[in-house]
């Protein structure tokens, strides 16, 4: 007890006492830096567990709702002459089929199709443009979502011709993928 309060006292023949300006920025800078590092320790955690939970809590709204925006591709898996296996690549944050657009390009000629429910073996239907192929939807899990696996049966296509294809997310109209393929001669 005795040392403290000489050292006390010599600080205050110094001209500096405990709450002198000379520790008070020092007091202040924890304060601050106490301040600031606790809501970012917090920001980082909440930031690790929604990584964590994966990829279904980025895609769905805040309300669970349908996707807001999925997250997909396609590949052309095989044609021949008059048909074409378009096969879905990648996870579509369970997007039900019903929510996506296909358009099919042949020479400057675009159909758009719709799918008419979210079920597998769905003919989907022309909204737009000429009817250029029959499309099909095959659902492998058989969920009533896109995923890995799924696949699209077009037929009717002409041999030795250019089409591209497009996947548009419906609810924005935004394009996911687009993939250009020939079919061979006949």
């Amino acid at each position: 007890m005795r040392e403290s309060e000489d050292s006390i006292r010599s600080l205050e023949v110094q001209g500096q006492t405990r709450d002198s300006p000379d520790t008070r920025p020092r007091k202040i800078a924890k304060i601050v830096a106490a301040i600031l590092i606790v809501p970012l320790l917090l920001l980082s955690g909440l930031a690790v567990i929604s990584l964590l939970e994966g990829p279904e809590d980025v895609c769905t709204s805040i309300l669970g709702d349908a996707p807001t925006f999925p997250i997909g591709q396609f590949y052309v898996e095989e044609t021949d002459t008059t048909t074409a296996k378009i096969t879905f690549s990648t996870v579509f944050c369970d997007a039900p089929p019903s929510h996506l657009r296909i358009g099919l390009k042949v020479d400057d000629d675009y159909s758009w199709f719709s799918f008419p429910n979210n079920e597998s073996g769905a003919t989907l239907t022309v909204i737009s443009g000429e009817n250029i192929a029959t499309i099909v939807y095959y659902d492998l899990e058989q969920n009533g979502r896109v995923e890995l696996g799924d696949y699209l049966a077009i037929s009717g296509l002409t041999a030795d011709t250019e089409y591209t294809i497009s996947l548009i997310w419906e609810d924005t109209g935004d394009r996911l993928d687009s993939d250009a393929f020939t079919t061979p001669s006949g």
